[in-house]
C-alpha cells in the first residue's frame, strides 16, 4: 500500500472517530473490513498542565452526624506524570475552606476550630490559620510528578449546622490566582 494510501486511510479514520462515538458504523474506505475497527487517540501538549494534582474523594463527607460524633473520610491527590504535563512541586500543602450554615437556616460563616476538630492520618491535627485548615507542615511538603496518596481524615464537629468543605492542593512557591 502507498504511502498516500496509509495517510488517507489514517486521516479518514481519524476523522471518523466522532462519528463512532456517535454510534456510527465505522467503515474502510476501501475493501471489506475483517477486523474491528481500532481507534485512538491523544493530546499533544503546548505547555506544563495549568493545573496537574487532581483531587478526589476516596471515602465521602457523611450526610449528617450529631454533634460530638466522630466521622472519617478520605481524600486521594494525584500528581500527573511528566509523560502527560506533571511536574514535581518542592512546597505543597492542602488548604481547606469549610463553611458552616445554622440549622434552619441564617447566616453562612467560616467554621473554626471551636466548630470542627479535623485530624489527618497519624492523628495529625490539621493547622487553622486566617479562616482555613490547612493539612501538611506550614512550609509544606515535596511532591513529585506521578505522586499518588491517600489521607483518611477524622472529624468531630462541636457545632450543629450544615458544613460545606472545599479543598486545594496549593504550590507556595507560585503566585495566588
Amino acid at each position: 500500500m502507498s504511502r498516500t494510501r496509509v495517510a488517507l486511510l489514517v486521516a479518514v479514520v481519524l476523522l471518523a472517530m466522532p462519528v463512532l462515538a456517535a454510534g456510527a458504523e465505522l467503515t474502510p474506505p476501501v475493501g471489506g473490513a475483517i477486523s474491528d475497527p481500532l481507534t485512538g487517540g491523544f493530546s499533544i501538549l503546548s505547555e506544563l498542565l495549568a493545573r496537574p494534582v487532581t483531587l478526589s474523594w476516596v471515602e465521602s463527607l457523611p450526610a449528617s452526624k450529631r454533634v460530638g460524633q466522630e466521622f472519617a473520610f478520605s481524600v486521594k491527590a494525584e500528581n500527573a506524570t511528566e509523560e502527560v504535563g506533571g511536574q514535581g512541586f518542592d512546597n505543597v500543602l492542602f488548604v481547606i475552606e469549610v463553611k458552616i450554615t445554622p440549622p434552619g437556616g441564617g447566616e453562612t460563616r467560616t467554621a473554626t476550630t471551636a466548630d470542627l476538630t479535623v485530624t489527618g492520618t497519624g492523628g495529625q491535627a490539621l493547622g487553622y490559620e486566617s479562616g482555613y485548615f490547612y493539612w501538611g507542615p506550614s512550609d509544606g511538603f515535596p511532591m513529585p510528578a506521578g505522586y499518588e496518596a491517600t489521607t483518611i481524615f477524622t472529624a468531630t464537629a462541636h457545632t450543629a449546622g450544615n458544613y460545606t468543605f472545599v479543598a486545594w492542593c496549593v504550590d507556595l512557591n507560585a503566585p495566588q490566582n
